[in-house]
């Protein structure tokens, strides 16, 4: 059929050919040439161009040269005649070239020129492209994804980067709807020069290819923290528009945003003054830090500290406390309880990383049994597996954070550090300080820390390598000090002189907890007490006229001590590190009379109402049969 439709062609323009030969513009009538411009027709008679009739040029010449009217005419009719015979030609021609033309028989994809693009394959052999996808190869990669700290989902997941463009898809999902509806997803150009279900059978023959003999990996952080030498956060962490059947922990991990100033630095510095004491002050500022670098630590081999467990006797101030210690969504008041099942609480554990994890375990005087020491042991299990790193998920997800509790319990165990946030825990100027605090001064610290930890990486892990082989028990918060240390020494400020800390003073405060029996320890705070009373006077509750720090009060069944007198008595014994834990098991035994979940009772005398220690006299007594009674030992003995 095709070789009789071109020979009807090449009949036609045989035609054309002997017809345009034929013409001569001589035999038209023209009158001494004058009329030669009259039509032009165009050399190629197989051109698709349209004939043109072109206007004749006009010259000053004598009128006697130009022709009569009665043949200009003719002429015109002539050049009519034949421009429309010519014209009839062309278009039988151009049908009979229709007729004859390829048929595409296939389709095939490819690279060109980094354009991604579509072969037209015709039955004659010869073939033409369309461009697909504009400068493809420039940035095309091909990836098996795995996600940092969510081993559940290795193997599952592909990556596809064109350009800037990041497409992500279940390998179990893999199709060419799937990938084209997925590149449509991620904003990727791409030219509809086909039917949508003939692009999708392209695509997926090419993308399955490059899919399955791909064997590089990438590893991208679906968790907040350091991810090579970035610490990976929402603000900079890749986004998937099509990827919406799992929800990354790491896109809910948002940091504060501003910029540093001075006036926030001050503000910084007085709200970390407000904890009273200089020890406490410094474990509450260098914690956040050590959370930060936490995955760094354990690289190095850096074990990190015990969890803190914060004992809220007054819980006036719980948020704000607690929040000097988050890290991010600051701007929320959310604490993750730990009245939940070991399946959610190690799913917790594992969504956070280089932050502090600050799980609450308040629950109300009104709990029962059951439900306190559930929560109890929830957190002796969150400490155990965050300070011993004991393997969650088969050991398949790392454990780099710093754990905080907020509980109404103090715990005894070798794997966490209490402090007994009481009444004393912040000084009267913390009420000021918060209520200035519009903005989020410490948040906006933090933010700037890890900008500057990111910058200076190679820096910091030098320092941690230098300290790993040191002697000092809490390497991790001794090193994090002298980082951060360093890091305010750049902007002009001195740790130890703002904050009226040294490391000395810490140094080795989480291992110093008293590990011995609670016998021991009371035996030995006893012993301290008695020996400690030479330096106070002694009165009897009824007969004393006002109240004094240094006094020490009593009746007939109880001694009434105030906060200096019990720090003196700590401090001259070496028990200072222990005040936590003894309260608690004088508590527990029944040896410490209180209000209600504090340590302290309210004394009264001359209409003056103050918080002493209220401790009975038998416990001083007992064991010390013979020996001269403790009140007999002060300095000055009223009414004995």
């Amino acid at each position: 059929m095709f070789e009789g439709l071109r020979e009807l062609a090449k009949k036609e323009a045989e035609e054309k050919a002997d017809l345009k030969k034929e013409i001569k513009l001589s035999d038209m009538g023209m009158i001494n040439g004058s009329n030669k411009d009259a039509y032009i027709i165009e050399e190629s008679i197989m051109d698709t161009q349209i004939i043109q009739p072109q206007m004749p040029q006009v010259y000053n010449v004598p009128q006697s040269i130009y022709p009569s009217a009665d043949i200009v005419p003719l002429n015109i009719n002539v050049g009519h005649a034949i421009y429309n015979k010519v014209d009839k030609l062309e278009n039988k021609v151009d049908k009979c070239f229709i007729k004859a033309k390829a048929k595409c028989i296939q389709h095939e994809i490819g690279i060109l020129e980094d354009n991604l693009v579509v072969w037209y394959i015709y039955d004659d052999g010869n073939s033409t492209h369309k461009i697909l996808i504009p400068n493809f190869a420039q940035n095309f990669e091909v990836y098996n994804v795995k996600f940092d700290g969510i081993s559940e989902l290795d193997g599952k997941y592909y990556q596809i980067r064109i350009n800037d463009k990041f497409v992500l898809g279940e390998i179990d999902r893999i199709s060419g709807k799937d990938i084209y509806n997925n590149l449509l997803s991620a904003d990727v150009t791409m030219y509809k020069i086909l039917s949508v279900n003939k692009l999708s059978e392209l695509i997926n023959g090419f993308f399955r290819a490059a899919l399955f003999q791909n064997y590089n990996e990438r590893i991208i952080a679906g968790r907040a923290g350091w991810l090579g030498n970035t610490y990976c956060h929402s603000q900079n962490a890749i986004h998937f528009a099509n990827l919406i059947r799992y929800d990354f922990p790491i896109y809910n991990k948002v940091l504060s945003s501003g910029k540093l100033n001075r006036e926030l630095m001050k503000m910084y510095f007085d709200i970390l003054k407000c904890i009273d004491n200089s020890e406490q002050r410094g474990i509450i500022c260098l914690l956040p830090i050590v959370g930060i670098l936490a995955s760094i630590f354990n690289e190095e081999g850096i074990t990190l500290p015990k969890a803190l467990n914060l004992v809220f006797v007054d819980t006036s101030y719980k948020r704000e406390i607690l929040n000097i210690l988050k890290i991010f969504n600051r701007n929320k008041n959310e604490l993750y309880s730990l009245d939940v099942s070991d399946k959610n609480l190690e799913k917790e554990i594992r969504a956070t990383k280089d932050q502090v994890l600050i799980v609450d375990g308040c629950i109300g005087s009104c709990a029962t049994r059951y439900k306190t020491e559930k929560v109890k042991n929830k957190a002796l299990k969150l400490a155990k597996i965050v300070t011993k790193n004991i393997e969650i998920n088969g050991g398949k997800d790392s454990i780099n954070m710093v754990a905080t509790i907020a509980s109404e319990t103090y715990i005894t165990d070798d794997c966490i550090f209490n402090i007994i946030v009481d009444e004393f825990f912040l000084n009267k100027a913390m009420p000021n300080i918060i209520g200035n605090n519009a903005v989020d001064a410490i948040g906006i610290l933090y933010s700037d820390f890890i900008e500057y930890a990111m910058r200076y990486i190679d820096i910091i892990k030098d320092v941690i390598t230098k300290r790993r082989n040191c002697g000092i028990k809490s390497k991790a918060l001794v090193i994090a000090f002298e980082i951060f240390k360093t890091y305010l020494d750049i902007k002009g400020y001195s740790l130890e002189d703002e904050l009226n800390f040294c490391i000395e003073d810490i140094n080795n405060i989480f291992d110093e907890e008293f590990e011995s029996n609670k016998y021991e320890l009371m035996d030995a705070f006893k012993k301290g007490t008695r020996m400690a009373m030479s330096n106070f006077c002694c009165q009897h509750k009824e007969e004393a006229e006002d109240i004094r720090d240094e006094c020490v009060y009593y009746n007939e069944d109880f001694m009434w001590i105030s906060k200096y007198s019990l720090d003196y008595i700590l401090a001259i014994t070496g028990l200072n590190q222990m005040k936590n834990q003894i309260l608690n098991i004088l508590k527990e035994e029944g040896h410490l009379v209180i209000d209600g979940k504090g340590y302290t009772k309210k004394i009264q005398i001359s209409k003056e109402r103050r918080l002493f220690y209220q401790l009975k006299l038998q416990f001083f007594e007992s064991g010390n049969e013979g020996n001269i009674p403790i009140l007999a030992l002060a300095q000055e003995v009223k009414n004995v």
